[in-house]
């Protein structure tokens, strides 16, 4: 059994590691400091990350796509000028969409696999993680508002 796992080498860039009971291999390059990993359907992986030096005014955030062998395959975010994240935390796929949280901004995102934006829903406070719960709710982990939100897909325009 093996798991991937986000791994900062403390350059200004980082790698998705590889962990197996014996060894770690490391694999495709993911700019900036990585915060949250999430798995698509069709096998391959979503990095957020952020820049390891953060400017507080204008920071500007990332998402990197791997192939299930950890080969890079896309990126958004900083790599554009007016790119909509600042410190991207927690990322979920659900079906063929890629959805986030933004700490700064205090938003959830979605986006397709491509990296167009979607939908913008405003009015987290310093969100962090995201999960699916069992009944199919996104729930949200707001650490400014010492809280965890859940919303259903339908309320947030995202039914399946």
């Amino acid at each position: 059994m093996s798991i991937f796992t986000p791994w900062h080498d403390g350059s200004l860039n980082s790698q998705l590691a590889r962990l197996t009971k014996w060894k770690a291999t490391f694999f495709g390059h993911i700019s900036g400091s990585p915060s949250f990993l999430t798995r698509a359907s069709d096998g391959s992986f979503f990095a957020s990350s952020y820049p390891v030096t953060i400017d507080r005014e204008n920071p500007t955030g990332a998402v990197t796509r791997l192939s299930s062998k950890g080969e890079h395959l896309s990126s958004f975010g900083y790599i554009f000028v007016n790119s909509f994240l600042r410190i991207p935390t927690g990322i979920k796929t659900i079906g063929n969409r890629l959805i986030l949280v933004d700490y700064q901004l205090g938003q959830l995102l979605e986006y397709t696999f491509e990296g167009e934006l979607k939908q913008i829903f405003e009015g987290l406070q310093g969100p962090m993680g995201i999960t699916q719960a069992p009944n199919g709710d996104l729930c949200i982990a707001e650490m400014r508002g010492a809280r965890i939100s859940c919303y259903s897909l339908a309320s947030l325009g995202l039914t399946p």
